[in-house]
């Protein structure tokens, strides 16, 4: 049985190492662009986006077989990450452990969503920049693909996975 409280610990390790020390629209092309590529060589569909936090794409791509419902998708996992400005999978789990819904929060299941998929981009500094989503796998393993993208993007090895906790 998945233990709430060590995903938490294991969600706030991965926001607290995959930090920049610059985030650009270039960056954000180039991290983009290595993410589809990823899905392209497994030979996978998803639908990929890169936003700044004024909600401006900076990056989207949707490969074969993703939808328009997973762009929708992306939407509602960007505004859940800017409403808490935290993964939208750590918002997920810690709702979960207070029973809480989106309507206890007063939110909107069509704007905001209680999935995994939206992870924030930060500077080292800590000021949340932009915010990266994808949309068609499993929610969880959105949120790992997100992670394991930044973390080969910016040369980090020891990042955790929530993927144990969802066996």
């Amino acid at each position: 049985m998945m233990d709430p409280k060590k995903l938490v610990k294991v969600l706030n390790q991965q926001e607290d190492m995959l930090k920049f020390d610059t985030f650009t629209n270039k960056e954000a092309f180039e991290l983009g662009t290595r993410m589809a590529q990823k899905v392209y060589d497994a030979g996978q569909s998803l639908a990929i986006g890169i936003f700044n936090v004024a909600g401006m794409a900076v990056y989207q791509h949707v490969t074969p077989g993703a939808t328009v419902n997973n762009t929708l998708w992306m939407r509602r996992k960007f505004n859940t990450v800017m409403n808490r400005e935290r993964s939208s999978l750590w918002f997920t789990v810690t709702s979960e452990m207070r029973g809480k819904d989106l309507a206890a929060h007063v939110l909107d299941t069509n704007d905001y969503a209680l999935v995994g998929g939206g992870f924030p981009i930060r500077l080292k500094t800590g000021e949340l920049v932009a915010v990266a989503v994808v949309s068609a796998f499993p929610h969880y393993e959105d949120h790992q693909f997100i992670v394991d993208a930044l973390a080969e993007y910016l040369g980090i090895d020891d990042v955790p996975s929530v993927l144990e906790f969802y066996k």
